[in-house]
Formats: C-alpha cells, structure tokens, sequence
C-alpha cells in the first residue's frame, strides 16, 4: 500500500502534468496517467476525443470505480512506502473509489486557471504525447471536460496556476505532503 496517493484534477492544460513531473523529479513519486490506464483496458488510440469518449464509458460502466481498480493492479509491485501520482481525476465518483481504497493517504489537488489562460495554454502546447483537437473550445465539448472544474469542491488544495508559479504550486503541494 503506497504512504501518499496524490489526485491530479483540473481542465486540460491547468499544469496538472507540470506539477506530475515535479514530485517525480524532486519526490521520487511513482506517476500513474488515466490516459495509459484507459489504453490498458480499452483498444484506443492516443487522441485526445477518443480517450475522452473511452474514459466516458469506463465510468459510465463501473461508476468511476475503473481508476481504483487499474491503479490498484498497477502498484502491487511498489514498495509500501511508495508515493503515487495520478493525473487525473475527471469525475467525482473516481475521487470517492479512490478514498475508500486508500483512505487517509489521499490528497486530491485541483488545479485551476482563467478560461482565457487554459485556452492560450493548450494552443502553445502542441506536440504532447496525445494527438489533440483543433481548438480549446473542442475539448470543453466534452461533458466531462465542462464538468471538471466542480471537482474543486471535493479537493484538499486549489491552485490558482495563473496566480501561481510552478514552484510555487510544488512548494503548497509537497507542504501539505509533509515533504
């Protein structure tokens, strides 16, 4: 069973990929992509649509409770005082399974920003890992999408990132991690 288990949630290009790669570099944290655990289960291609249409139907299938169950699977190999990082959280029954799994050893950070700074974002962003869609506006098409933002209200930290600089954003994190 991992010591920390961190939730990753916010809209598309909020920096919950940015604060990812922090703990892993500076914590050693174990980093675990819902983009790679919906792949594992279903037979998608690395684009951002169909991973939100496969993710849809995961959680419509199991009531959020696949991400528990694939991160579940995925660490039974790490040592018990391993730290993880899942980004991210879409729905708020993801959140809940993820709780009852691991209890007390979650933090669930929520990251957010202006519409204004998301949309600029995601357009100087191109060249990720996944094939994106033609505009900010496409991605918020989705219900999910839309919807992220409320998760806000079931999370332990909000960051402004706008407000907020990257370290800055690591340094709240790893505080309330005890790090």
């Amino acid at each position: 069973m991992p010591k920390q288990v961190v939730l990753l949630s916010g809209p598309v290009a909020s920096g919950k990929t940015t604060l990812e790669q922090a703990l892993v570099d500076k914590y050693a944290f174990h980093p675990f992509k819902t983009r790679q655990l919906i792949q594992a289960v279903k037979n998608v291609k690395s684009e951002r649509r169909a991973l939100q249409r496969a993710g849809d139907v995961l959680d419509r299938q199991t009531d959020g409770k696949w991400v528990a169950d694939a991160i579940a699977k995925a660490i039974q190999n790490l040592p018990d005082d391993g730290r993880i990082i899942i980004d991210a959280v879409r729905i708020k029954p993801q959140i809940d399974a993820l709780r009852r799994a691991f209890g007390a050893r979650v933090l669930h950070v929520h990251l957010t920003a202006s519409e204004k700074v998301l949309q600029a974002r995601y357009e100087n962003g191109r060249g990720r890992s996944v094939e994106e869609l033609g505009s900010y506006a496409d991605v918020r098409k989705n219900k999910t999408e839309r919807f992220v933002d409320l998760l806000a209200e079931a999370a332990d930290i909000v960051v402004d990132t706008e407000r907020s600089t990257e370290a800055d954003v690591l340094v709240r994190v790893a505080s309330r991690l005890g790090l």
